[in-house]
């Protein structure tokens, strides 16, 4: 136990603690730990108490159910905590990049049925500087459910959100009902020099067969006439089949350029 009023760090002279080099204790805190004939192993109640460095540790109940381990490291920028699924350790890493699309004057951008599978509960959709071919389109979305031989596309689809220009402070409602598509951008995008569309899309647990599908939508962009746009919505399909694909495209315009990369997340 740490009785001083300060942070102690105990270091082993040859072995590490939980595969850590060293830990902290702050002032008041305890720990029981053990040798394994190799490094040493926690097993007393160290939650709250032990930091691997100035921000701490993640802790976790062993699989033996009679003491604690620490989570490995403490990861990277942009890394999440991911399940190893049971009797394993969590760990520091990305959402997994299923596949990634760079647009160059097509008609439509598609994720089938190769990647989006019921492996994973939600995926992520970065849109990376999108334009349009001609000036001037909004960008949108379809599904389908038989992997692009047919894409829903009457009655299907619910979107509410609000839209918000540099050019005042209003702030503008956007709603469709039973639509034939959904709205990925409520603004017209612009494709003069500087201008193009930015955002993420969260679609949740495509591969259901229970329930409504359901995205997230946030994007940022510059319209056709120079005015930066932001657009915060939520959009369904309305049914409950399993969605195996989906595509992206500028109404009657093309995608002149522009990177779409498809994430999976446990």
């Amino acid at each position: 136990k740490n009785l001083g009023a300060g942070a102690a760090t105990i270091t082993p002279t040859t072995s590490t603690i939980n595969g850590n080099a060293t830990i902290v204790l702050k002032t008041g805190a305890s720990v029981t730990f053990y040798s394994d004939a190799t490094n040493y192993q926690i097993t007393a109640n160290p939650i709250g108490a032990i930091a691997a460095s100035k921000y701490g540790a993640i802790v976790v109940q062993n699989d033996a159910d009679d003491g604690f381990e620490i989570v490995s490291g403490q990861g990277t920028a942009g890394q999440v905590l991911k399940s190893n699924g049971a009797n394993a350790l969590p760990s520091f890493g990305t959402p997994d990049l299923l596949s990634s699309q760079t647009a160059s004057t097509s008609a439509t951008i598609v994720f089938n049925s190769t990647v989006i599978t019921t492996t994973y509960k939600y995926y992520i959709i970065q849109l990376i500087d999108v334009v349009p071919d001609t000036d001037g389109e909004s960008l949108r979305m379809k599904i389908s459910v038989d992997n692009g031989s047919n894409y829903k596309e009457t009655n299907e689809y619910n979107t509410t959100g609000v839209k918000r220009l540099s050019s005042d402070t209003t702030v503008t409602g956007v709603a469709s009902a039973a639509a034939a598509e959904i709205l990925v951008s409520s603004s017209t995008v612009g494709s003069a020099t500087g201008e193009s569309l930015n955002g993420t899309i969260i679609m949740y647990n495509p591969g259901g067969t229970a329930l409504h599908k359901s995205f997230a939508i946030d994007v940022v962009g510059k319209d056709s006439s120079a005015v930066t746009f932001h657009f915060d919505a939520v959009a369904s399909y309305i049914g409950v089949d399993a969605i195996n694909n989906i595509k992206f495209f500028f109404g009657s315009n093309e995608i002149g350029s522009g990177v779409f990369k498809l994430y999976g997340v446990l």
